[in-house]
């Protein structure tokens, strides 16, 4: 068995056993009531969302490596962020996934410093979208919440 079908397995495992320790510790009849209500095409429509955004990420990459004059493929760049995200998912407080990512973009493209460059601006980008979206998100769901404490807590958020 290559490295590949070890990793697959392991992480199958792993997402079975966590299912499967959800199911035990969360499941009821309130639980299956609320899953046999979900539409399908919400679930298809958000697992596309979820593809859409890491080849958007992987374009980002891709993009920001070619601004820095290194040329990385548009599929390796998925692979790169794909792996980051595994990783970050499994680490606590997600702390793994940009340390791979530089060490993937390194091992494979360009210096290590230009890598934490790539990776870091990346990470400014994202806080940047999200200082901007923040307010807007608050003004809109201002006086929606049933609750004004979580009024306040998005504000103060």
């Amino acid at each position: 068995m290559n490295q590949f079908s070890k990793l697959l397995t392991l992480t199958l495992g792993i997402s079975f056993v966590s299912v499967l320790l959800i199911f035990v510790f969360v499941w009821d009849r309130q639980t299956l009531d609320i899953i046999q209500g979900m539409r399908m095409e919400y679930i298809i429509a958000a697992l596309l969302l979820h593809l859409l955004s890491f080849v958007v990420w992987g374009l980002r990459t891709s993009s920001m490596s070619k601004a820095l004059g290194y040329n990385v493929k548009f599929i390796d760049s998925i692979e790169i962020v794909t792996s980051s995200v595994f990783l970050a998912s499994i680490t606590p407080s997600s702390a793994g996934g940009e340390p791979l990512r530089i060490h993937l973009l390194s091992k494979r493209y360009m210096p290590l410093g230009k890598a934490t460059a790539v990776v870091v601006t990346e990470r400014l980008l994202d806080a940047i979208v999200i200082l901007i979206a923040s307010p807007i998100a608050v003004y809109f769901l201002r006086g929606r919440l049933n609750d004004p404490r979580l009024d306040i807590l998005l504000l103060a958020g």
